[in-house]
């Protein structure tokens, strides 16, 4: 959340500002930046699209009930 913050902000004001004030260092903020999404990220955004364009699919009319059984049939 700090990271996402100073990202944010990062524009409007030097990085190294908001660093000391956060309580977080310069460098882990720039590893957070460079670093890959991890396997779990990875597989949680795909199954987020997926179910994005299964309530598409069914014109936004399946709650979460219908599209667990369309995720489950799958």
């Amino acid at each position: 959340m700090k990271y996402q913050f100073i990202e944010y902000h990062r524009h409007s004001h030097e990085v190294a500002l908001f660093c000391p004030i956060l309580e977080v260092s310069r460098s882990s903020y720039y590893h957070w930046r460079t670093k890959k999404p991890g396997l779990r990220e990875v597989w949680r955004l795909n199954l987020v699209s997926r179910i994005t364009e299964l309530f598409q699919q069914f014109k936004c009319r399946y709650g979460a009930p219908r599209i667990y059984q369309e995720l489950k049939a799958e």
